[in-house]
């Protein structure tokens, strides 16, 4: 699927580590993708594509307006499970 909208899609071929930088300013412990872990770049021209497709959908109960806009499925990734 994202490919057919022009993401770069990138395959490791050696286990790589990795942390991730948080809002606050701190760093998650460091995580190991192994061999064959699916990599996004998110630096690339259809990086919002990605992000669109396979981010999940926050909604507050509360929030004045009670019907939720879905830009090209962001909830997509519950449809994979």
């Amino acid at each position: 699927m994202l490919k057919r909208q022009h993401v770069e899609v990138e395959q490791l071929t050696e286990a790589a580590t990795s942390s991730i930088p948080r809002p606050s300013g701190a760093t998650s412990p460091p995580r190991t993708f192994p061999p064959v872990s699916i990599v996004i770049r998110m630096d690339q021209p259809y990086s919002r594509v990605a992000d669109a497709l396979l981010d999940r959908q926050f909604w507050a109960p509360d929030d004045p307006q009670k019907h939720p806009y879905d830009d090209t499925g962001w909830s997509f990734s519950h449809l994979l499970t």
